[in-house]
C-alpha cells in the first residue's frame, strides 16, 4: 500500500503499521509531479497511479517520523507560532500609535513600558491598546513555559548535544541547550 504524505500521514502509517498493514510514504510533491501528467484526473485514476508508482518504486519512500520526534516537531512549531503572534501583536500597537504619532523605538525588552507611558499620555487609547498589551502578556507567559519544554527535550536529545558542543573540545558551548531567546 501506497499513501502520499500529509497532516495524517506520519501518524496513519504508524497506526496502519502497529495493525499489521504495510504501507510506504511517498512524498506529496513526488507523487504531484508524476500525477500531473494525467489527461483524465479523478480520484480512481490517482488511486490506480499512486498502486503504479508503489508497484515500479518510481517514487523513494518518505521515513515515517517518530511519535517522539513528531511531538518535538509540534512543540518547535507551536513555539514558532507564538513568537509570530508575538511580533505581529507589537507591530499591530505600534501601528496603532504611530497613527496618532507616539512612535516606539526598535526592540522589545521595554516594550510594555514605553506603551503605558504612551498610555498615561493619551488615555482614550488604553481601551484599545491596553487588551492587545494584555493579550501580548499571555502570549509571553506561554512562549516561557514552551522554551522551558524546548530546553527539556534538547537537553535530553544527543542530537542537541552534538549541536551544542565546541567543536575544538566537545564541551557544550553556552547552556548547553543551542537556543536563542528570541521574546
Amino acid at each position: 500500500m501506497v499513501m502520499e504524505t500529509g497532516t495524517w500521514g506520519h501518524w496513519l502509517v504508524r497506526e496502519l503499521g502497529r495493525l499489521g498493514v504495510c504501507v510506504d510514504l511517498i512524498d506529496a510533491r513526488q507523487a504531484h509531479a508524476v500525477m500531473k501528467l494525467q489527461h483524465n484526473k479523478t480520484d480512481a485514476n490517482d488511486a490506480d497511479l499512486l498502486a503504479e508508482i508503489a508497484r515500479t518504486g518510481f517514487c523513494r519512500p518518505v521515513a515515517v517520523k517518530s511519535e517522539a520526534a513528531q511531538m518535538d516537531r509540534t512543540v518547535l512549531k507551536a513555539r514558532q507560532h507564538l513568537v509570530r503572534q508575538r511580533r505581529d501583536t507589537e507591530n499591530a500597537i505600534r501601528g496603532l500609535l504611530g497613527a496618532f504619532g507616539h512612535r516606539l523605538p526598535k526592540g522589545t525588552g521595554k516594550f510594555a513600558a514605553r506603551v503605558q507611558a504612551v498610555l498615561q499620555t493619551c488615555p482614550a487609547l488604553t481601551g484599545i491598546v491596553g487588551p492587545l498589551l494584555e493579550a501580548r502578556t499571555a502570549v509571553i507567559r506561554c512562549l516561557d513555559d514552551l522554551d522551558g519544554e524546548v530546553r527539556e527535550r534538547a537537553s535530553q536529545s544527543p542530537a542537541c548535544w552534538l549541536l551544542a558542543a565546541d567543536d575544538s573540545t566537545g564541551r557544550g558551548a553556552g547552556d548547553g541547550a543551542g537556543l536563542r531567546r528570541d521574546h
